[in-house]
């Protein structure tokens, strides 16, 4: 059973992405989204202070992938009491 869960969700994701990842082409021409995109390209880096505070706020946030965020997710309803 929970291994058709995790199937399920799985499956579901992967397809989420997908249709996230195509979806935009429905809306914007790869023009549009470039000039969307330029002032995020052009912006300045973040200083490494403001890494290091967002670190001590929320640990173990950066560097995660989608997965690794979705399985931390799941085990959050996984506890027994």
């Amino acid at each position: 059973m929970l291994f058709g869960l995790l199937l399920a969700f799985a499956i579901t994701l992967a397809g989420t992405y997908w249709w996230l990842s195509t979806k935009w082409k429905d809306f914007y021409t790869e023009q549009e989204m470039a000039e969307i995109a330029k002032p995020i390209d052009e912006a300045p880096e973040l200083s490494a202070n403001f890494y290091k505070a967002y670190d001590k706020l929320y640990p173990e946030q950066r560097g995660q992938s989608l997965f690794a965020k979705a399985l931390k997710l799941l085990k959050c309803f996984d506890k027994k009491e």
